[in-house]
């Protein structure tokens, strides 16, 4: 596409052409043509070649003369050839004014660039940090829901925990009243000499338990219970036993556990220390606490053994052979020599070593 001015011819004055070339660093290139028109007209064109764009303007002799530098000029030539050195000498300012600002520009653009890096660098550690936020506010409300559920089991656990404290506080007042009725009872039975008297620790203040006892050895006479051995008084040793309960008589072995459980049994013969098992069909075992009492269901040959290593020895617990002679080394076995339907004095189907809290042999006294 050609944009240069076409030549113009008049017979009275000498047609004139000047062609400039502005090339800067940025690519933009300018054709610049200053043409004498006529005696009294100068035509400038600019074009810029990369951008295809013209921009033309025709300028009279008085309005060239109106600038102040044009002035004192006279004719078409001379506003000419000023204009021209004008601009041969601005040329070389407007091209180095052209690169600087090019510089500028590319200066610009890249700081922009790193201005634009930072600010989504900044942005992208928002967004983490904003999701590292909504994580961690979404734990803490798991967190909160789960402490809430942990609050209301905690709750509802108090709750039940209050009606059965109700519960045992209404069976602790019904129990206290039933004692108070059988200590009225006792009271009245040792008054008619039923019971003398009961020198156990274990069983202070047990009063449904020494009935028991009494009923279960015989309902119909008087009795009295003396204290022959106490482990807490006596010490553990076997051989204190044996020193203390030997050829006492009838006597009951009351064993009371770590578990709250009381057992013992009963025997109308003597305890000796080389006799082995002997015969005794008045012989039983029980559990006091579940009231339960267990007779012998053979024909009373094994009821208890009598040996200098072994104490209390009915044919399911007792103490039996050890080395250090100790009270404390209780053994419960489950045997079949003792029964009553099918119950047990406790609950064990194995061969199981026990260490009481208390032991205590008694003295039994039957009054006419």
């Amino acid at each position: 596409m050609e944009y240069a001015p076409k030549p113009v011819f008049e017979p009275n004055f000498k047609k004139r052409t000047k062609h400039f070339s502005l090339n800067s660093k940025g690519n933009i290139n300018y054709d610049i043509y200053l043409q004498i028109e006529s005696p009294s007209e100068i035509r400038i064109t600019a074009i810029q070649s990369n951008l295809k764009k013209k921009f033309e303007h025709i300028y009279s002799l008085e309005s060239l003369k109106s600038i102040k530098y044009l002035s004192l000029l006279e004719t078409i030539d001379e506003i000419y050839d000023e204009i021209i050195n004008k601009i041969e000498l601005k040329i070389p300012l407007i091209i180095e004014e052209t690169n600087n600002l090019k510089i500028n520009i590319e200066t610009f653009h890249t700081k922009f660039k790193e201005i634009n890096f930072y600010l989504e660098e900044k942005e992208k550690n928002t967004n983490d940090k904003f999701n590292e936020i909504y994580l961690y506010i979404n734990e803490l409300r798991e967190n909160e829901k789960k402490q809430n559920e942990k609050i209301q089991l905690l709750v509802n656990k108090t709750n039940e925990l209050e009606n059965k404290i109700k519960i045992l506080e209404n069976n602790y007042k019904d129990l206290n009243n039933e004692n108070k009725s059988l200590k009225n009872q006792l009271n009245e039975q040792i008054k008619k000499n039923e019971i003398i008297f009961c020198e156990s620790i274990i069983l202070k203040d047990k009063y449904s338990y020494i009935e028991l006892i009494k009923n279960w050895i015989n309902p119909n006479k008087p009795i009295s219970f003396k204290l022959l051995y106490r482990m807490s008084d006596n010490g553990n040793d076997i051989r204190t036993f044996h020193k203390l309960c030997d050829y006492k008589g009838p006597t009951i072995s009351l064993i009371y556990l770590n578990d709250g459980n009381i057992i013992g049994g009963y025997t109308s013969v003597d305890w000796d220390t080389n006799s082995g098992w002997k015969k005794d069909n008045n012989s039983f075992i029980f559990n006091l606490n579940k009231k339960l009492k267990c007779n012998n269901k053979r024909d009373g040959s094994s009821s208890i053994y009598c040996d200098q290593r072994y104490a209390c020895y009915f044919d399911s617990f007792g103490y039996t052979e050890n080395s250090s002679y100790d009270m404390k080394k209780f053994f419960f076995f489950n045997s079949d020599s003792y029964f009553s339907n099918g119950k047990k004095i406790l609950d064990y189907n194995k061969f199981i070593e026990l260490e009481p809290k208390e032991v205590e042999i008694l003295n039994i006294f039957l009054n006419e």
